[in-house]
């Protein structure tokens, strides 16, 4: 019986590429339905069934063969990696049978899957303490040590990071593969970022000279722009850019989009601004670059141009919800249209309520508006999820105002350490007078 689960658990595999999907998914299911009350088959059947169903688009029924899978069993781990694969908005019943299997025994696989979705979803910092978990319950795990030390980059805990790393290229030496070289680049391409970060330029010229895969050389470009500019070398570094040939149409976006962060890392707008622009005539139905441009404009504080991008990408793309967050925010920010700001960023949320920046937007609109207590709370919940610079101006900006400045200087310092030069946590400190 046994093997037979095992067979069953593959029976989506089979039907991967088939046309009629919903069609397959009514097929399976009627010829596992004599499996379904079996102790030992059943959770397989269940599951199987809640893939299939899955791929045939229909996501209630999935969660409710998930569900019944771990009925009969708790730890049923394909049930709880589909469940995984369903967390999001639509389905909010998914997440809690996640944790209610891992508060169990549970596989360091799907801990790591769970890992992957949390941060999929931007909670980097509860991913981080999924991958910390991981690598307690399995540390010769290569993986999780890896995802570990990418999210420790993400926060700037430099050291951790760069142990986590080392780490995951002593377990992977030996081990073959088109994912373990990927891997491997992904850890090597990381160990640059953290040299440059400490300025030992040589030492991440010594990374970048590891990825030898040809499907990454933009990437070790890209980084090699970035170390010429933290030299003060920044014309030179867009030249670097714009001189690398351009094989395909991905890289040459990929291309275009690193110059644009150059440029605005470095804060030089109106080049970044102008870059798009010529992107944008060349593409106009790209909603994505007039999106980025719209940003850019309102870091040249031309607001106009900013919301009419905007409005063009909402108009284009009604779901994008990160255009509706990024015209409220700049409302909120701006303590103008207050009510509107709130309208647009209740929108964003209705597509990505978890999301830590859009619950920060929220947070600073009930701020603007005098309600302290909620946007305490809800600030609070965005740092939880993710330690940002951003949003640790925003809280600590209400915990300052409330009288908790201890916790404001606590949060603060946190924000400086996460990104030094972070023009809001700056502006932050120098209106309210703080020094750290």
């Amino acid at each position: 019986l046994q093997d037979r689960a095992a067979v069953i658990l593959g029976t989506p595999r089979a039907f991967a590429r088939v046309t009629d999907r919903k069609e397959a998914a009514r097929v399976v299911e009627q010829a596992l339905a004599g499996q379904l009350s079996n102790p030992v088959t059943g959770p397989a059947a269940w599951s199987s069934i809640g893939r299939m169903r899955e791929m045939a688009g229909d996501s209630d029924g999935a969660l409710k063969a998930a569900q019944s899978a771990l009925k009969m069993d708790p730890q049923a781990d394909a049930a709880v990696f589909l469940a995984i694969d369903l967390m999001g908005p639509s389905q909010p019943l998914a997440e809690p049978m996640v944790r209610t299997y891992l508060a169990g025994k549970p596989l360091p696989e799907v801990r790591l899957a769970y890992a992957r979705a949390l941060l999929n979803a931007k909670r980097d910092s509860e991913a981080r303490k999924q991958l910390q978990q991981v690598t307690v319950e399995k540390p010769d795990y290569p993986t999780a040590w890896l995802a570990l030390g990418l999210v420790q980059l993400q926060e700037n805990d430099l050291d951790l990071a760069e142990a986590s790393l080392q780490r995951f290229l002593a377990l992977a030496t030996g081990i073959n593969g088109a994912n373990a070289e990927r891997a491997q680049i992904d850890a090597y391409l990381a160990l640059a970022q953290i040299a440059e970060a400490r300025k030992d330029y040589a030492g991440a010229d010594r990374w970048l000279d590891k990825v030898e895969d040809p499907q990454d050389r933009i990437s070790v470009q890209v980084r090699r722009a970035s170390l010429l500019a933290r030299q003060g070398k920044i014309d030179e570094a867009a030249a670097l850019l714009r001189a690398w040939p351009e094989r395909t149409a991905a890289e040459a976006r990929v291309k275009l989009l690193a110059e644009v962060q150059l440029l605005r890392e470095y804060r030089r707008y109106r080049q970044a601004y102008d870059l798009l622009e010529e992107a944008v005539q060349r593409q106009p139905e790209d909603m994505d670059l007039i999106y980025d441009q719209a940003l850019v404009a309102e870091r040249l504080g031309d607001f106009e141009a900013m919301e009419r991008k905007l409005r063009q990408v909402i108009a284009a793309r009604p779901t994008f919800f990160h255009a509706y967050n990024a015209l409220g925010y700049s409302f909120a920010d701006r303590n103008v249209r207050l009510q509107e700001a709130r309208e647009l960023i209740e929108k964003a949320l209705k597509n990505a309520p978890d999301d830590p920046m859009i619950l920060d937007s929220m947070g600073w609109v009930e701020f603007r508006s005098g309600n302290l207590t909620q946007a305490l709370k809800l600030l609070q919940s965005a740092y939880d999820k993710r330690r940002d610079a951003e949003i640790a101006a925003h809280l600590g900006e209400v915990l300052w105002v409330t009288g908790q400045k201890e916790q404001a200087v606590t949060v603060w310092r946190d924000g400086i350490r996460l990104a030094p030069d972070n023009e809001a946590l700056l502006e932050t400190l120098k209106r309210l007078q703080v020094n750290l």
